[in-house]
């Protein structure tokens, strides 16, 4: 009761109102003075009007203005006397009666007003709790027209409240692209109409070419006794989460993929992969994962690796844990990767040697936490490495066995040959008139034979020599080893008119006597397999990184390409002694002298345009280019 005083005395009517009021009894008395003569007996018929109007439009105080106004006209205009505010007492009842009629009037239609005006700030506060909403939320008819719709709903396919008010909301933009989509919304509003609660993801379209997804549901409203008065579409844009579940579900199809494929690779592995947590020798290690193949090689079950703490104790040979645990705790410690061997007891109780390659595991903030790595199989390995070591031991004996007697048969050779030799002179000086002419061709051979004996000796010696020698290097130059060279050779190399060039050569660390012997062989070839014209030979030397290249190269008839390995092998010759002497033993000493020297030799010819060998010697801090 006190809330409806209140409505009909609330004093906040604009002033428009109040002018409208004003306004309907002018026109109110207008047309009752021209038509008095028809409605005298109804005389506040028109004014009565007038309230009602003024009521509906303003409220209770315009509806009371026009009824106050309204008498006043009557009483002034219409009423005899004219002109004179001088009312009858049949008039005054009347006046009354229109007055208390007026005022109900005008009460009911305050009421009325107020309760619009209720309704329509209702309306307008749900508007905006919708609209504030993140959801797509609408309001329809229990026929399936859509009588609200909120904000966001608008926004998402760039819609107006005109474009979509007043439709079924099968027929809306949202849905209307698929016959498909309009089917199943219509069953679902059957559904919800029935009082069912509707809830499906489908897709609505938001421009010609674009779709949301949206988890879509239906509720029915219903009254106090249970009919569904209202439908309340709601749906939630769930477009993101679904292309997160299809990347989700596309990642985890990789990364199944990627364990099929590791754990194929893992079991192919012959070795046993693991994974543990803790340094070696904790207390607290623990197997994360260890492959199948740990079984295959030592016996244990894999369950049994899980089953306990630092397994591998009960695995390690006892007499190389400790050294097995401190090395790999330093590869844990230095964080990076390395290998350890040790020894393992299988199950049967053999013995079998292994190599465990591990690295660390890190966390996301770089603290390690764990090993992971393999462990392979190198009993055979080992076994091969034993048998290795005894074949080299016993090829190197053989070989100082070899050298010795090269040496001793080389060396007692000498002295019996030296006396054919001298004999053979010695019979064809005394004996030279009794000797005919197939004699003297008879001695001759044999004393040509001896002599290329007796060289085929000396560099046999010199062979053994370089293989005997110890590294007893020093620093040398080697423009002064060639200046000496050039002067051993001086005869050979006026006689056949040969120039010798070379660049600034370095002082190298390294033996004097073979670095002499090498470049005098080398030189001795190149003058001694020379062409028609004088040879031309130059030496020259380059740094390159750690070690210093040597070059001698010639103009004299070079080398067939597949000759170019076979002329190192000691007593390969590639002409006639009838062409050329010599023994073919000087290269393989080239060969046999850089290669002690911790060096490579080779060369490169071409066939009637000369020869170049190269050899290289390291390189230390006491090299330094000589003089030229």
């Amino acid at each position: 009761m006190q809330a409806k005083i209140k409505v009909l005395f609330e004093a906040n009517t604009p002033l428009n109102h109040y002018l409208a009021a004003i306004l309907s009894v002018f026109v109110a008395l207008w047309l009752s003075s021209l038509l008095w003569e028809v409605i005298a007996n109804s005389r506040f018929l028109l004014f009565t009007l007038a309230v009602v109007l003024s009521a509906r439009y303003g409220g209770l105080w315009p509806g009371v203005l026009a009824a106050a106004l309204s008498i006043f006209a009557a009483d002034y205009f219409l009423l005899d006397p004219h002109h004179q505010l001088n009312a009858m007492p049949a008039d005054v009842v009347a006046f009354g009666v229109f007055g208390i009629v007026a005022l109900t009037i005008s009460g009911m239609q305050a009421q009325r007003l107020h309760t619009m005006q209720d309704t329509r700030q209702t309306n307008e506060a749900l508007q905006g709790i919708l609209d504030a909403l993140p959801l797509l939320v609408g309001l329809m008819s229990i026929d399936g027209k859509l009588t609200q719709i909120n904000r966001t709903a608008l926004t998402i396919a760039g819609l107006s409240q005109t474009d979509v008010i007043g439709q079924s909301f099968d027929e809306t933009y949202w849905w209307s692209y698929s016959v498909k989509s309009q089917e199943r919304l219509r069953a679902a509003i059957s559904k919800a109409r029935a009082g069912e609660f509707v809830r499906y993801d489908v897709d609505i379209r938001v421009s010609e070419d674009q779709y949301r997804t949206i988890d879509f549901m239906i509720s029915p409203v219903k009254d106090a006794e249970g009919n569904v008065v209202h439908l309340v579409p709601a749906a939630l844009d769930i477009t993101e989460r679904k292309r997160r579940e299809l990347e989700f579900l596309h990642l985890t199809m990789l990364l199944e993929n990627e364990r099929r494929r590791l754990n194929s690779v893992v079991a192919s592995v012959p070795g046993v992969v693991y994974v543990s947590y803790d340094e070696a020798d904790a207390a607290t290690q623990k197997m994360d994962f260890i492959s199948q193949y740990a079984e295959t090689l030592l016996g244990y079950p894999v369950a049994d690796w899980y089953s306990e703490p630092n397994y591998w104790k009960a695995v390690v040979h006892p007499e190389d844990w400790e050294r097995a645990v401190s090395e790999a705790n330093a590869i844990y410690a230095s964080g990076e990767h390395g290998a350890v061997q040790f020894r393992c007891i299988t199950q049967s109780g053999e013995v079998v040697h292994v190599e465990a390659h591990s690295a660390a595991i890190h966390d996301d903030d770089g603290a390690q936490i764990g090993t992971c790595g393999v462990v392979m199989d190198i009993t055979d390995r080992k076994h091969i490495e034993a048998q290795l070591l005894r074949y080299t031991e016993e090829l190197r004996r053989s070989n100082e066995e070899l050298e010795q007697f090269a040496y001793v048969a080389s060396h007692d050779l000498q002295e019996p040959l030296r006396m054919v030799t001298s004999y053979l002179q010695l019979i064809e000086q005394r004996y030279a008139d009794k000797l005919d002419d197939d004699a003297r061709e008879f001695i001759d051979f044999a004393v040509d034979g001896a002599t290329r004996m007796k060289q085929l000796i000396n560099d046999l010696l010199s062979y053994s020599r370089v293989q005997r020698s110890k590294r007893e290097f020093e620093p040398i130059n080697i423009g002064d080893i060639l200046r000496q060279v050039c002067d051993n050779l001086r005869l050979s190399i006026e006689d056949n008119g040969a120039t010798i060039t070379h660049d600034d050569l370095p002082q190298v660390t390294a033996n004097a006597a073979q670095m002499a012997q090498l470049l005098q062989n080398l030189i001795g070839n190149a003058i001694k397999f020379r062409r028609d014209e004088p040879p031309q030979i130059h030496i020259g030397a380059q740094r390159q990184r750690d070690e210093w290249h040597f070059r001698v190269s010639d103009n004299g008839i070079g080398i067939q390409p597949q000759y170019t390995e076979r002329i190192f092998v000691i007593f390969q010759r590639l002409h006639a002694r009838e062409q050329y002497a010599g023994t073919g033993i000087g290269l393989a000493i080239c060969k046999k002298i850089i290669e002690k020297h911790g060096g490579r030799i080779w060369l490169e010819s071409e066939p009637d345009n000369g020869t170049t060998f190269h050899f290289t010697l390291p390189f230390d801090s006491s090299s330094k280019r000589s003089l030229p």
